[in-house]
């Protein structure tokens, strides 16, 4: 006779009782036993609601950040389209 035993958690947004795997529940170290409190369909609801109600501010930081990162990286990104632009084209001196 085998018996198996599997460990089960209970999440606590949904109160649902599930198996503990990276199936049901993400990893995270930081918690006692290595995974999240709320479960993967819960986080994945709260997330969808969070950026519904935080849309604007996110895509202004986006924006910032992109807009930041390209004027630090300008030359690079530049050099890097030209290149890609010519290998396109048939016309690179890279060979």
């Amino acid at each position: 006779m085998k018996f198996t035993t599997t460990l089960t958690k209970v999440c606590t947004n949904c109160g649902i009782e599930k198996e503990v795997s990276e199936k049901y529940f993400a990893r995270d170290k930081r918690s006692k036993y290595g995974f999240k409190s709320t479960c993967k369909e819960c986080n994945k609801i709260y997330r969808k609601q969070h950026y519904q109600d935080h849309k604007k501010d996110i895509r202004e930081k986006q924006n910032k950040y992109l807009h930041q990162y390209y004027q630090e990286h300008r030359e690079k990104i530049l050099e890097y389209k030209k290149q890609h632009y010519l290998i396109k084209k048939g016309e690179s001196n890279l060979f």
